[in-house]
């Protein structure tokens, strides 16, 4: 037996109270050393004759760690296990203890014998680590309008206590409800060193207005905060209404170039239509054109387009011809005398109602009279 056992033994079997305190709570930061102050860094008695440390063990054992005397300058390390290596003790007779794991999560007790009585300063440490890293995983490139989309993955690494995670929506907290707003969490923990990592998937339904909004990861610890951001991102969403434009300089005259052009809502916006010409079905790809060359007035009627992929998606509009046949009897060059009488006629055809003026112009070099006819609509 060694002379501080010696030393314990007397004082319990001369009567010497053993007084023990409340339990002190000390926080230490993972890999860094741990210091436990002995009655809070509280100078020793004037009578103190030795101070020991013992911890707590899993099983609820007691296990020693070091024991230090008056008398002695050095302490001597009496813990066999993994502590051995990593305990000492500073000037003020607190436990030190070097690379901080999450198994130094334990209560450690500072026992002061004094030549009358006995303390025991019980300290409980909590080992913190911040996350190592927040990262942004399984990111989308678009999301889908009306439909729960996976924004993307949030994960906070290698804790103790685990990270919490928030989203945020143009800096508003997000809050799930299992239809537009979908978040599932998770914490994994490492059983080597028992730190904690979080995530958490975001599914989003957007709307057409979400084609400009940011979404935030947030990531909180008793250590630190960290936010990241995701987007904005283009939102998809399928055509509700097809518009059809006819492409003309003013009203469309026989052999006019008329183009007809497809306008769809869509995002992205569609890239192949079907334009319905008279008792035809084209269909065009990769544009949303269509040119009819040379428009005849047989050409005249209703015309549409729609969606290849979904051909109830359709517009329609009418397209009419003007056109006028004119002739004139009779035709070419006419000769007649001085004070000859010349009977012309003219028929015409139109689409629409026309009027008809007569010019004449003086020729000085025979003296006669050649007749212009100006018809108009």
């Amino acid at each position: 037996m060694d002379s501080a056992a010696f030393l314990l033994l007397a004082l319990v079997y001369t009567g010497t109270l053993l007084n023990v305190c409340a339990t002190e709570v000390v926080t230490a930061l993972y890999g860094e050393n741990i210091v436990v102050p002995c009655n809070g860094g509280a100078a020793a008695p004037k009578d103190l004759m030795f101070v020991k440390w013992k911890y707590e063990k899993d099983d609820g054992t007691v296990g020693d760690l070091l024991i230090k005397q008056v008398r002695s300058e050095q302490a001597t390390v009496q813990a066999t296990d993994n502590y051995s290596d990593r305990v000492s003790i500073d000037d003020k007779l607190g436990l030190l203890i070097t690379e901080a794991s999450l198994k130094d999560q334990k209560t450690f007790t500072c026992m002061v014998v004094s030549a009358f009585n006995l303390m025991e300063y019980p300290v409980s440490v909590v080992v913190y680590k911040k996350p190592s890293s927040v990262e942004i995983m399984d990111k989308s490139e678009v999301l889908q309008k009306d439909r729960a989309t996976t924004v993307g993955t949030c994960v906070a690494r290698h804790a103790n206590p685990a990270a919490t995670i928030t989203w945020k929506k143009n800096e508003k907290v997000l809050v799930a409800d299992g239809k537009a707003v979908v978040i599932t969490p998770s914490i994994k923990l490492d059983p080597a060193t028992g730190l904690s990592t979080t995530a958490s998937t975001l599914q989003y339904a957007a709307s057409k207005e979400d084609a400009v909004a940011v979404f935030t990861c947030l990531s909180k610890h008793q250590l630190s905060s960290q936010e990241e951001e995701l987007g904005p991102f283009p939102v998809h969403y399928p055509s509700e209404k097809v518009s059809l434009q006819i492409s003309s300089k003013g009203p469309i005259v026989e052999g006019d170039n008329v183009t007809l052009k497809c306008n769809a809502d869509g995002n992205p916006p569609p890239s192949s239509f079907y334009f319905h010409i008279k008792d035809q079905k084209m269909l065009v790809k990769n544009s949303d054109t269509y040119t009819l060359a040379g428009i005849s007035r047989e050409a005249e009627g209703v015309y549409k387009c729609s969606l290849a992929d979904n051909e109830k998606m359709e517009a329609s509009q009418s397209i009419v011809v003007s056109y006028m046949d004119l002739s004139l009897t009779p035709t070419g060059r006419v000769v007649k005398s001085k004070g000859d009488t010349l009977s012309v006629m003219m028929e015409k055809s139109a689409s629409a109602d026309t009027k008809v003026s007569w010019t004449k112009v003086m020729l000085s070099e025979f003296d006669g009279r050649e007749v212009t006819i100006q018809p108009q609509f």
